[in-house]
């Protein structure tokens, strides 16, 4: 066994300080229950950025808050922690302000 440090709720905070920054570009609805996500680097206080642009297709319906979550964080521009296992279809987001997190199922993996 192999222990590795985790990003749901109770995260190591210096975990999230590793984590790539980005904002919300584009949070566009494309279907039912799907919509587009942009998400764009963003640089903070220590300099910890994204590489580059990303976009996800991911499962989101307009009457779950996960909707409400990412137009807020589109909106105010927050600066969030994101991680994206390759393996996985999952998105994981954090904002940095608060420490709000959301957890994405990505439909393009």
């Amino acid at each position: 066994m192999v222990g590795v440090r985790g990003f749901g709720p109770s995260a190591d905070i210096g975990r999230l300080q590793d984590a790539p920054r980005v904002r919300v570009s584009e949070f566009v609805v494309t279907g039912p229950e799907r919509a587009r996500l942009v998400l764009v680097p963003a640089r903070d206080a220590g300099g910890h950025a994204a590489d580059a642009e990303a976009e996800y297709v991911v499962a989101v319906d307009t009457d779950e808050p996960a909707f409400e979550i990412l137009r807020d964080w589109q909106a105010d521009q927050r600066v969030l922690g994101a991680v994206a296992p390759r393996e996985s279809r999952i998105l994981r987001l954090r904002s940095l302000d608060d420490l709000q997190p959301l957890t994405l199922r990505r439909l393009d993996a």
